[in-house]
């Protein structure tokens, strides 16, 4: 639900899953991680939607992005703990979120901005130290968007569109590939 934008959806499903691992008694270590990945990826994309709505504004829109943050913060401060101790499958997934994390956490002055692009390039760069095809496309979507939304650089954008969807394509990620075709008409 995550990778087509329905965040409530997915806010839901990884609401399912935790129920089920306390039912089990267990996590499932690699489970976990994308449960925490996916789960912070879904807070952020909760706040950065409800502000693009204007809802931030209302008392309970400030609350709820506040909570969304930090259930956000939350995964992310695990998934370092999970890399920190030697999980080399996490590292990219830390800097993606950590990127989506600084983007609506930090304030929008412009210095804060060049951080945040650095932030999303270094995601990129250990999404492919790692090798995770599916990481290196949804970085270079993130930082794509990033670059149209916030830092209104069409070009850089664009070029980060583009490679998201031939990443998502020798993914054999169909679906994506063609949501973005969709959602990005311009620029693929």
């Amino acid at each position: 639900a995550y990778w087509f934008g329905d965040y409530r959806r997915a806010s839901i499903f990884l609401r399912k899953l935790s129920d089920f691992q306390i039912a089990i008694g267990q996590s499932l270590q690699f489970s976990y991680r994308r449960e925490l990945f996916f789960g912070g990826l879904t807070c952020v994309a909760l706040v950065s939607s409800r502000e693009s709505l204007n809802s931030s504004s209302s008392t309970t829109g400030i609350a709820s992005n506040s909570h969304y943050l930090w259930k956000a913060s939350q995964c992310l401060s695990q998934l370092k703990s999970f890399a920190n101790r030697g999980s080399v499958d996490c590292k990219d997934m830390v800097a993606i979120l950590q990127a989506e994390y600084n983007s609506v956490s930090m304030s929008v002055f412009f210095s804060n901005k060049k951080k945040v692009a650095k932030d999303y390039q270094s995601a990129i760069a250990e999404a492919k130290s790692v090798g995770s095809l599916q990481n290196i496309a949804l970085a270079q979507e993130l930082a794509g968007s990033f670059y149209l939304r916030v830092m209104e650089d069409s070009s850089r954008g664009a070029r980060y569109i583009r490679l998201a969807h031939e990443a998502y394509m020798d993914w054999t990620a169909v679906g994506k590939a063609e949501q973005m075709e969709v959602l990005y008409p311009h620029y693929i």
